[in-house]
């Protein structure tokens, strides 16, 4: 599952992803369900528009998708973003112990 980390923004300037930054976003999505995206920004930790950076990046590869809900905007994972955050942690596990 090769994975395209650099995308276009719309000033044409290059947008590379933290993958520490992305696991974070998956997490809290998936310990949730759902969640409005300046919830989601609170409880990632990450500045609203540095998030929304993230979430157009991760839209457009088919990780979350957007959904109104009680007319907000609210994120969810799909199957392939619970996919990748199931490889996520399953490398940070093993990174864990192998550095132990």
């Amino acid at each position: 599952m090769g994975i395209e980390l650099m995308i276009k923004t719309k000033n044409d300037k290059k947008f590379t992803p933290s993958i520490k930054i992305v696991t974070r976003i998956l997490k809290e999505i998936s310990e949730h369900g759902h969640i409005i995206r300046t919830e989601l920004a609170k409880t990632a930790n990450i500045n609203y528009t540095i998030l929304s950076k993230y979430l157009t990046w991760l839209e457009e590869s088919s990780h979350v998708e957007l959904i109104i809900m009680d007319k907000k905007v609210n994120v969810k994972l799909t199957e392939r973003g619970y996919e990748v955050l199931t490889h996520l942690d399953k490398l940070d596990a093993q990174f864990i112990n192998f550095v132990d």
